[in-house]
C-alpha cells in the first residue's frame, strides 16, 4: 500500500486554501477605503483649521485661505488663491479615488477667512467622495464638512448610503 497524497487530494486543499484566504481579505478592503476618506476628512479639517488660525492671529499681517479643486485642496496666504507653484502654499493631493465637490457661492474661489473675526463672507459645504468602481454597486462613502459664516468648521455627515448604476438616490 502507497501512502501519500493524490493530485486530487492536494487540488481540493489547495483550492480550500486560497478560497479562505480571499475570505479573509475581501471585508479589509472595506477598511482600507475607510481610511482613505476619513484620512481626507482629517486633512481638509486640519487645513481649514490652520488657515483659520493663522488668519484669526494675524500672522504675517495677511489672511489666509484654503483653494479647493477635486483632486487637491491648498493653504495660501493673501486675499485671493496665488496659482499652483506659489512656494508658501501648502498643498494636500487626495487618492484618484477620491472628488472634492463643493457647495455655497463662494467656495468656489476658496475659503478666505475675514481677519481678526475668523468669519467667511457666505456658509457652505465640502464633500469627499469616494469614487464607485464602473458598473459596481457597494457601499458608496463620503464625509460633508459644513463651514458656517462665523467661520466654524464641522464634520456633519458620516454616511454610508448604498447606490449604484441605475439607482437615482442613495437609498438603492
Amino acid at each position: 500500500m502507497k501512502t501519500g497524497f493524490t493530485l486530487f487530494e492536494i487540488i481540493i486543499v489547495i483550492g480550500i486554501i486560497i478560497l479562505v484566504t480571499a475570505l479573509a481579505i475581501i471585508p479589509f478592503a472595506g477598511f482600507r477605503d475607510e481610511a482613505l476618506i476619513d484620512g481626507a476628512a482629517e486633512d481638509t479639517l486640519a487645513l481649514l483649521q490652520e488657515a483659520r488660525t493663522r488668519t484669526l492671529s494675524s500672522e504675517g499681517d495677511s489672511r489666509y485661505g484654503v483653494y479647493l479643486e477635486s483632486d487637491r485642496i491648498t493653504l495660501f496666504k493673501g486675499d485671493s488663491f496665488p496659482g499652483v507653484g506659489d512656494p508658501d502654499n501648502k498643498e494636500i493631493i487626495f487618492s484618484s479615488r477620491l472628488t472634492l465637490l463643493t457647495s455655497g457661492g463662494d467656495l468656489v474661489d476658496g475659503v478666505i477667512f475675514k481677519r481678526l473675526t475668523g468669519e467667511l463672507n457666505t456658509g457652505g459645504s465640502i464633500t469627499i467622495n469616494l469614487d464607485l468602481a464602473a458598473g459596481q454597486r457597494y457601499a458608496v462613502k463620503y464625509r460633508v464638512i459644513e463651514l458656517s459664516r462665523s467661520g466654524l468648521i464641522n464634520l456633519i455627515n458620516n454616511n454610508k448610503g448604498l447606490y449604484g448604476p441605475g439607482d437615482d438616490d442613495e437609498d438603492g
